[in-house]
């Protein structure tokens, strides 16, 4: 699912996010965030040190976006395993399982923690705790 590492001129997170977002046309059925970007917006609780974006194959090219390639960059462009990665709580994010899923691939403990959180909030439900006993 990963199309690739990148970097872009803006360095803060949040300040690159906002130029994405209007790059990508806001709130839009292409794209949405996932990983520690979306985690913040889903829980408040945790942001980290770099961002996820998910986007369908109509979505603009990175050189559209104005990105970078870079192997170690702190965003990370995936493709959308299905629209149904797009049901979310907020309608900038993608679906809480796969923000869950990016959270425990970063592997780290903070990220680990974030995804404890967002499993307690959102995915404990989705669950049937007769069949995992």
């Amino acid at each position: 699912m990963l199309r690739g590492r990148y970097r872009a001129r803006e360095r803060q997170l949040e300040a690159l996010e906002s130029e994405l977002a209007a790059r990508l046309g806001g709130e839009s059925t292409t794209w949405r965030w996932g990983g520690g970007a979306a985690c913040a917006r889903l829980t408040g609780f945790y942001r980290g040190e770099s961002t996820v974006l998910y986007v369908t194959d109509d979505a603009p090219s990175p050189a559209a976006l104005k990105l970078v390639p870079d192997r170690d960059g702190p965003l990370a462009i995936a493709a959308s395993p299905a629209r149904v990665a797009f049901a979310s709580p907020r309608p900038d994010t993608v679906h809480p399982l796969l923000v869950y899923a990016d959270l425990l691939a970063e592997g780290n403990d903070r990220a680990t923690e974030a995804a404890g959180e967002l499993y307690r909030r959102y995915l404990h439900d989705l669950i049937d705790d007769d069949d995992h006993e």
